[in-house]
């Protein structure tokens, strides 16, 4: 790693052994566990349509929708987090020099997390009435029962 002299910020350094460290760090970091969350997200949504098909009920229908708000998650996921470690893992040179491309990819990781309580939000009705609950401060049922000694 070393530091960009135009935005200061880190970035990656070629060493005597080409990008292959930046490429095998990236499979390890990034690809593999993104696979592998797809894969289990994917189960579970099988799993979920499945249980829909053959009965309904409360319980298959906030499983759904928990399921679908997950994947659509993980989809967001996969269009903010791989564009910025296929850019800076292929494209290192332009990167380095690229000052708004930086700017660029950066927005682009950070929304992930600036977006994510919008899909929640969007997609689960268990998320809105939560929400709903704590803005209003009715996420209390009952008053404590401390008894004074």
């Amino acid at each position: 790693m070393g530091r960009n002299p135009d935005s200061g910020a880190c970035q990656f350094v070629e060493t005597r052994l080409g990008q292959y460290p930046l490429l095998i760090s990236t499979l390890f970091a990034v690809y593999i566990p993104t696979a592998v969350t797809g894969v289990c997200y994917l189960l579970i949504m099988a799993k979920t349509y499945g249980e829909v098909r053959e009965k309904k009920g409360r319980y298959v229908q906030r499983r759904l929708e928990i399921s679908r708000t997950l994947f659509l998650s993980f989809v967001w996921h996969c269009l903010t987090m791989y564009p910025p470690s296929v850019v800076m893992a292929f494209y290192a040179d332009d990167y380095a020099g690229h000052f708004a491309l930086q700017l660029g990819m950066h927005w682009l990781i950070m929304s992930f997390s600036a977006m994510n309580p919008v899909f929640f939000w969007a997609s689960s009705k268990l998320f809105q009435d939560g929400i709903r609950k704590v803005l209003l401060c009715k996420w209390r049922t009952h008053e404590s029962s401390v008894t004074a000694v």
